[in-house]
């Protein structure tokens, strides 16, 4: 029943999705937000100091896969399953701080469809979204689709090969 309730919010919120995408070559992305597992978080460190290199700002926005309770250290968010509400959004004092800011682009590297993921990529304000696709849900504006099963270093490749590839108009 609460994954129904959950799968109607989620097409609501879609429905009053943004009007567009704004397409923006690497060197003009500033600002970036990853989303991810806090289990990969030495790999998602990793990435986010590279792009920290080439004069990127990064945030980091890690889902706790157990219970612990919601922190923030620098520029990483963890985000736990305590901070979300029955009907699956994010209340309070994280509510403003994920959605407040505008970043340029959201990376979402969760390959499974979570809806506490979903739930904050909804609530991001970036003008341009890049997320493994997920079946039913047109949540990014450009879409990675997995056939197989894939490690988290991989994927960082691919993203970072698809991101560097686009040329605005």
């Amino acid at each position: 029943m609460k994954r129904l309730l959950l799968a109607r919010k989620i097409k609501k919120a879609l429905s009053q999705k943004r009007d567009s995408a704004e397409f923006l070559e690497f060197d003009e992305v500033k600002t970036i937000d990853i989303l991810g597992f806090d289990t990969d978080e030495d790999q998602i460190q990793a990435f986010a100091k590279e792009l920290k290199s080439k004069g990127k700002k990064v945030r980091l926005i890690l889902l706790a896969k157990n219970n612990t309770s919601s922190k923030e250290s620098g520029d990483v968010i963890y985000v736990s399953k305590k901070d979300f509400n029955f009907t699956g959004t994010i209340s309070g004092e994280l509510k403003q701080q994920i959605g407040s800011s505008q970043t340029d682009v959201l990376i979402d590297l969760i390959p499974a469809c979570s809806y506490r993921a979903i739930a904050i990529v909804l609530l991001s304000n970036a003008r341009f979204r890049v997320g493994i696709h997920k079946e039913g849900y047109n949540l990014y504006d450009f879409d990675i689709i997995l056939n197989e099963k894939i490690e988290i270093d991989a994927l960082i490749d691919k993203i970072k090969f698809y991101i560097r590839s686009i040329k605005s108009k």
